[in-house]
């Protein structure tokens, strides 16, 4: 990947951050009572149109378990393993951005769930969609960088720091949210 598309990736996922509507407070952040789980069958994902020139991306999530790990009064994490959230600058055809995270679940019945990554000290990428699909069916999304959590289910986020969290705005495709509810309706 050359200097400029990884400056370009490295503003985008920053202003994704800050140039977004405020989700609800992650904060007094207690492990979860219960480990149940939520297993999504498929990948999926979205598309949003966000930052400074309006760029669209495609916010994805992968299939999988994902375990309740933290909640407050505001919801639930359910924590995926490896790195199940990948987001792609859909106009600009530059590498795929993965993360770790998973699943937020709201604790107010009328608010739609939502998908959240772990912010990591570097950004780790993929040269493509279809080579992190392969490298995330062989590895979990394996990455060159070093994470500085540990790589089991829950210890990413169990140690993370409150402000590494990123909680995703509501996605806005209704086939998206209906297939993120299915799974959650069929938790364990």
């Amino acid at each position: 990947m050359s200097t400029n598309s990884k400056l370009f990736l490295s503003i985008a996922i920053l202003c994704m951050a800050g140039c977004a509507s405020q989700p609800p407070v992650v904060s007094n952040l207690v492990i979860a009572a219960q480990t149940d789980k939520i297993v999504l069958p498929e990948r999926i994902s979205y598309k949003v149109k966000q930052g400074i020139k309006d760029t669209l991306w495609e916010h994805g999530i992968m299939p999988g378990a994902y375990v309740a790990a933290l909640r407050n009064e505001f919801g639930t994490f359910y924590q995926g393993e490896g790195r199940p959230i990948w987001l792609l600058p859909v106009d600009y055809k530059t590498a795929v951005t993965i993360r770790p995270g998973g699943i937020w679940i709201p604790s107010d019945k009328s608010a739609k769930p939502r998908i959240y990554s772990i912010y990591e000290s570097g950004i780790c990428t993929s040269e493509s969609l279809e080579k992190y699909l392969q490298s995330f069916a062989q590895s979990k999304g394996g990455c060159v960088i070093p994470t500085p959590y540990g790589g089991t289910v829950g210890a990413i986020i169990g140690s993370a720091d409150v402000d590494k969290i990123y909680l995703f705005d509501e996605s806005p495709d209704i086939d998206f949210n209906k297939k993120l509810v299915a799974a959650i309706a069929a938790k364990r």
